[in-house]
């Protein structure tokens, strides 16, 4: 019996809702998609690089190194059922090697990308850092200066919150192997204001029916410790102890839990600012390559998303 692999990929962007599209899309009778939440074979074929760094110890990159591996998540796939794969590593990890990986393995899929204003990611994806423990500095201005210190040269490339909101750049090798009509781009602006038409635009894509799917919940929410050092040591205390944690009274559990995970302030306007502008020229360059209005996203504040200020912008992929 032949193998199968993925008939459409979802490359991302990271904090841009991929995890919330999975949900959505792994209830549809159609789809299936593998209990791997992310394989990233295409990134990482071979295994991955030895990395350096905070992550190192418990990285997840490169654990589907072989196109065997990879094809056996799919093993269980009914014939009626449509592969997918949705591994955000695809968007900022290697665009040209992974790209290439991707259409020398499946030259026929179809690709789905969600992107995020690109500063909006950045401090996002930082907030996922600190909340996991792993992002030593506590300001984002500073994370952002370090980045490409040698230093963290090794580390892996979720750190790299600047360069990995540089869409052109990411997405252009897939545009030039799979061709635009292979590809469908949509922002996360649509996505939270108009999910069903995003899912409904999905479904054409791919050829679906349309099903009613619950489009209600968030979905890992970043919340940051209030200190590193009190949440490793509760990590480390639950792991060594084990049940005895299950014997702290509840009450005292969620007031631990409601003082050390806190929501991130809002990012800085200045911040914000200064970090938009050095996208400037990559939203130019990617208006052209996805043929998208992307003014609003040089906007000096985030402000809600307006569809038919878009549609009166000459931007037809909106929802009407």
């Amino acid at each position: 019996m032949m193998l199968r692999r993925p008939e459409f990929i979802v490359l991302g962007a990271q904090k841009a809702g991929t995890t919330a599209l999975r949900h959505v899309l792994a209830q549809h009778p159609q789809v299936y998609l593998p209990t791997f939440p992310e394989p990233a074979f295409f990134s990482f074929e071979g295994g991955a690089p030895s990395y350096g760094g905070p992550q190192s110890p418990t990285s997840r990159f490169g654990m589907i190194p072989t196109v065997e591996a990879y094809e056996a998540l799919y093993a269980n796939a009914l014939n009626d059922r449509i592969l997918g794969d949705i591994s955000s590593h695809y968007s900022y990890c290697w665009p040209e090697q992974t790209a290439a990986c991707m259409h020398r393995y499946v030259p026929h899929a179809r690709l789905i990308a969600i992107l995020r204003q690109p500063a909006d990611r950045a401090y996002s994806a930082f907030n996922m850092m600190r909340q996991k423990g792993l992002e030593p500095l506590a300001d984002f201005a500073a994370a952002l200066a370090a980045e490409d210190r040698p230093q963290r040269t090794n580390w892996t490339p979720d750190f790299r919150y600047r360069h990995n909101g540089r869409y052109s750049i990411h997405l252009a090798p897939y545009f030039r192997l799979f061709g635009a009509q292979q590809i469908r781009i949509f922002l996360y602006e649509e996505w939270t204001t108009s999910p069903a038409w995003v899912i409904a635009e999905i479904c054409r894509f791919l050829g679906l029916a349309e099903q009613p799917l619950e489009l209600n919940g968030r979905h890992r929410e970043s919340l940051r410790p209030r200190s590193l050092t009190v949440m490793r040591m509760l990590r480390q205390a639950r792991r060594l102890s084990g049940p005895l944690s299950e014997r702290i009274p509840a009450m005292l559990r969620s007031r631990l839990h409601t003082w050390l995970w806190v929501r991130p302030a809002p990012l800085l306007p200045a911040v914000r600012r200064d970090l938009t502008a050095s996208y400037a020229a990559d939203i130019q360059r990617l208006e052209e390559l996805i043929q998208r209005d992307l003014r609003h996203w040089l906007a000096d504040h985030p402000r809600p998303y307006n569809p038919a200020e878009a549609n009166e912008a000459g931007d037809t992929n909106v929802p009407a």
